[in-house]
C-alpha cells in the first residue's frame, strides 16, 4: 500500500509523462506543480517507486517513466473514483445527428478518435454473434477441403483449409457430420475456445472421439476462426493516423504488428468475455493483453447492449494514453448505442 504522498507523486508523474512523452525527474514536478517539498524528498520517494515496481528509468541518467504496474494503479484509482453518469461535453457530441445505424457508429467511431487521439473500434451489436444453420464440407484435392458455412439469416461464408496430410471423401464426410451436430442451430458468440465450452453439453460419445482426431480439431478450428472473422470485418475502426502521431509509433513498422495482431485475434471478442457485470469499462494495460505484440499498447472497453444483442467500443493506444479521457469516452459512447 502506498503512503498518500507516494500516490500523490505517482499520479503526478504519470500525468507529466502522458503529457510529453518524456521521462520525468523531480525538479520537473516541483516546477510543474510547485510542491512545497526538497528535490531530495522528492528523488527519495521516487527511489521508493522505482523499487517498488511502478517507475522504471530508460537510463542511467534520466528521469523515470511508469511502467504497467504504475500505470494499473493509477487506472485503478480512476476507475474507483469514476462518477456514476458520463461526461456530458462528450455526450453532447456524440448525439448530433446521425439517421442510419451505420452513420451513427461511424459518427461515435470519430469523436472518440478526435476525444481520445488513439484508434477506436466499435463491433455493432448485431455482427458479435453468428447462428449457423449448416456447415458443409467440399474437398477440392486430396491435401486441400473448403468448409462453407451458412448462418441462420441465410448468410454465407468460406473458409480454405490446407492438410499437411491426405483425406479420403470418407473422412470428410464424417467431420462435416459431427461439426453439425456439435454447431448446428448454434450462436457462435466468442473465440474457438470459448464455443467449444459453451456447447459441450451436445458432445455425445462419437464427438469425443473425434476430438482426438487432428483433421477435426483443424477443420473446427478453421471454422469458428472464419465466423470470428466475419463477425469483425464489419468493425467501425478509425484512428489509425493519430496512433501513427504518437512518438511510440512514429516508426509505422512498430505498429504493423500490432494492427495484424488486432484484426487475427479477435481481441475485442475475448474483452467481452471477461466484461465484469458492474458498468466499469474494462482496461488492459501492456503485458496484461494476451499477446506479446500488444505488450505496448492499451486498450479501454466497454461492452454495450440492445435487447439481447450485444457490442463492444474500444479505445486503442500506447500505454501513455490519457487514461481518464479514454475512459469517459467509452462510457459515453456506450450511454448513446444503448440509447439508440
Amino acid at each position: 500500500m502506498l503512503s498518500d504522498r507516494r500516490q500523490i507523486v505517482l499520479k503526478m508523474l504519470i500525468n507529466e509523462y502522458i503529457a510529453h512523452a518524456l521521462p520525468i525527474g523531480s525538479r520537473t514536478l516541483i516546477d510543474r506543480y510547485q510542491l512545497d517539498i526538497s528535490s531530495a524528498t522528492v528523488r527519495n520517494e521516487l527511489s521508493h517507486l522505482e523499487d517498488a515496481g511502478y517507475l522504471t528509468s530508460p537510463h542511467t541518467s534520466a528521469g523515470r517513466v511508469p511502467t504497467d504496474f504504475g500505470y494499473r494503479t493509477f487506472v485503478d484509482d480512476l476507475l474507483e473514483n469514476l462518477p456514476d453518469s458520463p461526461d456530458p461535453a462528450i455526450l453532447r457530441e456524440l448525439y448530433q445527428d446521425a439517421s442510419e445505424l451505420d452513420d451513427l457508429l461511424d459518427k461515435t467511431s470519430q469523436v472518440l478518435a478526435r476525444f481520445t487521439n488513439c484508434l477506436t473500434m466499435i463491433v455493432p451489436n448485431t455482427l458479435t454473434n453468428v447462428a449457423i444453420s449448416r456447415i458443409t464440407l467440399v474437398m477440392v484435392s486430396t491435401s486441400r477441403l473448403v468448409a462453407i458455412i451458412v448462418s441462420e439469416d441465410g448468410t454465407v461464408f468460406d473458409q480454405a483449409i490446407d492438410t499437411t496430410e491426405a483425406i479420403t471423401p470418407e473422412h470428410v464426410a464424417a467431420i462435416e457430420t459431427a461439426l453439425n451436430e456439435l454447431y448446428a442451430g448454434v450462436t457462435i458468440a466468442a473465440d474457438a475456445a470459448t464455443s467449444s465450452e459453451q456447447n459441450s453439453m451436445r458432445t455425445m460419445a462419437s464427438l469425443n472421439e473425434m476430438r482426438k482426431d487432428p483433421l477435426f480439431l483443424l477443420v473446427e478450428q478453421e471454422v469458428l476462426s472464419c465466423c470470428a472473422h466475419q463477425k469483425t470485418q464489419h468493425a467501425h475502426t478509425l484512428g489509425l493516423s493519430r496512433l501513427l502521431d504518437q512518438p511510440e509509433f512514429s516508426d509505422s513498422s512498430r505498429l504493423s504488428p500490432v494492427v495484424e495482431k488486432l484484426e487475427d485475434e479477435t481481441i475485442l471478442f475475448h474483452l467481452m468475455n471477461d466484461a465484469p457485470e458492474s458498468d466499469l469499462p474494462i482496461v488492459r494495460i501492456g503485458h496484461e493483453n494476451p499477446a506479446s505484440e500488444l505488450s505496448a499498447i492499451s486498450v479501454v472497453a466497454t461492452p454495450y447492449s440492445s435487447g439481447t444483442q450485444r457490442g463492444m467500443i474500444a479505445v486503442i493506444g500506447p500505454t501513455r494514453m490519457n487514461y481518464e479521457q479514454a475512459i469517459k469516452a467509452v462510457r459515453a459512447a456506450k450511454t448513446l448505442l444503448q440509447d439508440s
